[in-house]
């Protein structure tokens, strides 16, 4: 059963307005005032919701996200943003190569420090708890790196381009190892759940690890032909796949045995998050979908946004999604996401006026 919780103002994104809101309010104050004072303006302001969309400018796509109460990073083409306790206001990372795509990020607490894999085959790692600096660890495959997961026991999976799965034996990232895969496609996503390991990817594939993520396997009888771009798990061990076309596969831990989910869209559906037993899945057009868990009632979330969201987390305190036109969306619970923009530009007074009143 799916229910709509409802539509946004509009039911998208506003477009420029030529009067200024409380939200573009609150915005201004961030470029002028400093985050602290935006942070209180919302806050007291009447009618004053409790989640929010940072834009940083038009074209770049976001493809992974993650973080915890205290910091988050949001990866994508050549940039690294990172964002402070509250996880609304954000800034560019140093020390990246902005040729390239960062396509995934794994926050790893056991070092303190978030991994980021990149096009070229490149493990980067910050260089601080918060995200602020990034380095190459480590040249670590041949194509892209699309995926980072831990391992249950300790180390650390990636997966990729053409099949490759790559496996470190520590949280370091330095040293990796490139596994056999049984094919050739691409895979999109990673997981281990202390008993298995799972990788999927082109043409509804669904590789099953050992516990260690090692030995690698297809697993058979899977009737599906459309990408599976995402894969969760939930407390009790089970894996959910999803992807192309809503496609949606629930995995028991031990990641051999795969029933088909009756999902709650045919809308291709790119990343996702679990809060406990409930969970949250993005994707195209804005489209956010929450679940109390059982994979069978579905809430069709508010969104101020028709981009396509790729990546969520949940970071402990709130819940983040990024995607298109270097979007990010902040939720308290995940049901409501509202929006105010935070362009990164020039700040003067002329800059912002145009900026959110357009053209006369």
């Amino acid at each position: 059963m799916v229910t709509a919780a409802g539509r946004g103002a509009g039911g998208a994104a506003p477009g420029r307005a030529r009067r200024l809101g409380p939200a573009v309010a609150a915005a201004l104050l961030v470029l002028l005032c400093g985050a602290g004072l935006a942070a209180a303006a919302r806050s007291d302001a009447p009618g004053a919701v409790s989640s929010l969309s940072l834009a940083f400018g038009p074209h770049r796509v976001l493809y992974g996200v993650a973080g915890d109460t205290h910091s988050a990073v949001a990866c994508g083409e050549g940039v690294i943003f990172y964002s402070s306790t509250v996880h609304q206001n954000w800034w560019k990372a140093a020390g990246l190569d902005t040729t390239l795509a960062y396509y995934c990020v794994l926050e790893v607490p056991q070092s303190n420090q978030y991994l980021v894999g990149a096009s070229d085959g490149s493990i980067w790692r910050s260089t601080n708890a918060v995200g602020s600096n990034f380095v190459m660890a480590a040249q670590a495959g041949n194509g892209a790196i699309r995926a980072l997961a831990p391992i249950s026991g300790g180390g650390l999976l990636a997966v990729g381009d053409h099949g490759q799965i790559l496996r470190c034996a520590d949280e370091n990232a330095i040293v990796w190892d490139q596994l056999d895969s049984p094919v050739s496609q691409n895979l999109y996503a990673v997981a281990n759940n202390g008993v298995s390991s799972v990788a999927v990817g082109d043409n509804g594939i669904i590789l099953h690890g050992g516990l260690d993520g090692q030995g690698w396997i297809q697993v058979n009888g899977v009737a599906e032909i459309r990408q599976l771009l995402c894969v969760l798990i939930n407390p009790y061990g089970q894996y959910l796949a999803f992807g192309a076309g809503g496609a949606m596969w629930k995995g028991q831990g031990d990641a051999l045995a795969w029933s088909l989910v009756a999902g709650p869209t045919t809308t291709n559906l790119r990343g996702g998050t679990t809060i406990g037993p409930a969970l949250v899945v993005v994707g195209d057009n804005g489209t956010i979908y929450y679940s109390s868990g059982g994979y069978t009632n579905w809430d069709l979330a508010l969104t101020p946004t028709s981009s396509n969201l790729r990546a969520a987390v949940f970071t402990g305190a709130d819940v983040l999604a990024a995607g298109d036109k270097s979007t990010v969306l902040w939720s308290e619970l995940g049901l409501t996401w509202n929006t105010t923009f935070v362009p990164v530009r020039t700040s003067t007074w002329g800059a912002i006026k145009s900026f959110f009143q357009g053209p006369r």
